[in-house]
Parts: C-alpha cells; structure tokens; sequence
C-alpha cells in the first residue's frame, strides 16, 4: 500500500471536542494547511461571489514533535512528519462549488526502547502512512443560508498492509447560516467507519467569528484558533485542540494486522505570512500536553493503552492558490 492515517475528520464544537478525529470549516484561503491541527479541511465556507473560475491548491508541511518519556514504561518516543496536499476548486452555476482534496502523510514514530508497549518488542511500529480522499459540495441558497455534503476516504496503515485492512469511510452534511457580515454558524451530522471499532455518528457545529477588523476566533481542525492579523502580510495565531490518528499495522510485525491508536492535544503559536495574497507560508512551535497511544490486536482487543509526557514540537507549512 503506497499511502494510509486518520490525521482528520469532520467536526468540532466551537472549541469543545466530542469523539474522533475531525476537521472543520476553512475558508479556501486560509491556514496553510500542516499541523498544528489535522488536515485536510472540510471547506463549509461559502465561495466567493467573485470566484467563478476553476482553482488549485498545493499544500505542504512537516512538524517534529520532541523526545517524550512514556508513562508507567521504560523509553521514550519522538515523531517526524511530512505532509502534501492538492485540491481543486470547481464552480457550479452561481451560487455553488465543488471540491476534490488528496493529501498524503508519512510519520515516523521513533521509539527508544519502549518495551511497554506491544510483548517482545521495544520497537512496535516506525513508518505510518496516510492518504486522504474527499470531496465536498457546497451550494448557497440565499445571503443568509448555505448547505453542503461530502465524504471521506481514508487509508491508514504501515507500509504493504493490504489496502482493504487499512481503509475507512465517511460522509457529512449540514448547513450553514451566516448571521451577519462577521458571524457564520455551520451544524450539521457526520459519521464514520473505524479500524477495528464501532462507526462513528457526531455533530458538525463550526464557528467563523470576526470578532475585530484585525482578530478572528473559528473552528480550526479539532480546536480553535484565534488569529490577530498584525498587517496585510503577517498574522499571528493560537491553536488548541484534539487530534487523533489510527493505522494499521502490518501483518509480519510484532502485533500481526493490529491497530495501533495516537491521540493527542497541541496547543501551538502560529506566525503566518502572505508575501502575495494567493501564498502562505506558516512556522509554528507550542507543546503537545497530553498523548495517548493504544494498541489494539486484531480482533479489537486491547493489548496496552498508555500517556506520554508533554513535549514540545515545531513545524513548517506553505500553500499557494492558483
């Protein structure tokens, strides 16, 4: 299998959490794309009146996540990631437009000697792979109201685990009612398959507040963002939130065809710069102050589940618009 994770999904409510990994309203134009939170983002914002015109997106990141002692276990872990993306824009009579992502993820989880975590092995798993397919469509019917659908195809898994074992399914749909020039609301339902677990039904509740001219506060991958534009070029940002990944495992390893759970919860400083408006370049740095990591065989069943310690993490990622 050339790429599987479940670095995404669908929703979050206004800055609180309630379930699995989930993404959340961006407008095309926004953040650019890599971590702090999950990608890739389920675009609920309305296109431009003046965006008749077909579009394409290139994103790219990476982040590393520094050494962090594992709980009630000897070792500890560090974890690198690298990330692409692509997505296209099209326009459907006025008010409507549909869209295609693809993103990829390679993370490597480097463990050092935790021999806690799966029996006979100090290494349980290096190198997982994501990859990302959905599609979304979003169509106005007035100023106020809005509506949108899509699904989600996600592949999560070591390399060479069959692509059938790593694959999960999704789909959400909702509304969205813009109160005023500065406040839009998103609700709506989303659900989900899961590697070895029970499916998924939760809420999509999102929110787009403008809260000044220069400071915005919205739903931002599993969390929330409040962002300060500081001139036309820089803003600065404060994420927090869930995220959450799954992968299979492969089935010559030390837990043959099992799951292995990372969830966890950033918060992250942001410094975004525009050098032209369809062009974003973002470094960010903060802290992961809680993780989990459970794995699971392959029946479902719990084989350990244990925290690591917090651990600060840095990262880069740019996008342009064309």
């Amino acid at each position: 299998m050339s790429a599987p994770s479940n670095a995404w999904f669908i929703a979050v409510i206004a800055g609180t959490w309630i379930g699995v990994p989930v993404v959340m309203a961006q407008d095309e134009a926004g953040t650019a794309g890599a971590e702090p939170l999950a990608t890739p983002a389920l675009d609920l914002a309305p296109p431009a009146k003046a965006e008749r015109a077909m579009t394409f997106d290139l994103r790219a990141g990476g982040t590393y996540t520094f050494p962090a002692d594992i709980d009630d276990s000897p070792g500890d872990v560090r974890i690198a990631r690298a990330s692409f993306g692509f997505g296209v824009g099209i326009p459907i009579a006025e008010r409507s437009r549909l869209s295609f992502d693809i993103d990829e993820e390679a993370s490597w989880y480097l463990f050092d000697d935790a021999a806690g975590l799966v029996p006979g092995s100090t290494d349980p798993f290096e190198l997982a792979l994501s990859t990302d397919l959905s599609v979304r469509f979003f169509s106005a019917i007035d100023e106020k109201w809005s509506w949108f659908v899509g699904g989600v195809v996600n592949f999560s898994g070591e390399p060479d685990v069959d692509i059938g074992d790593a694959a999960t399914f999704g789909g959400f749909g909702g509304a969205r009612y813009q109160v005023n020039d500065r406040l839009g609301l998103s609700f709506g339902l989303a659900g989900r398959s899961r590697l070895e677990d029970d499916a998924l039904v939760i809420p999509i509740i999102g929110i787009d507040w403008k809260v000044s001219d220069r400071v915005t506060l919205s739903t931002e991958g599993t969390g929330l963002r409040i962002a300060a534009e500081l001139n036309k070029e820089v803003t600065v940002s404060l994420t927090g939130g869930w995220e959450s990944r799954e992968y299979r495992l492969r089935d010559d390893g030390p837990l043959p065809d099992g799951v292995v759970r990372d969830a966890r919860v950033p918060i992250a400083v942001s410094l975004d710069w525009k050098p032209r408006p369809n062009i974003q370049i973002s470094v960010f740095a903060g802290a992961v102050v809680w993780q989990e990591f459970q794995f699971d065989d392959r029946e479902g069943d719990e084989i350990s589940e244990t925290n690591t310690d917090p651990a600060p993490f840095v990262g880069v990622s740019g996008k342009i618009t064309f």
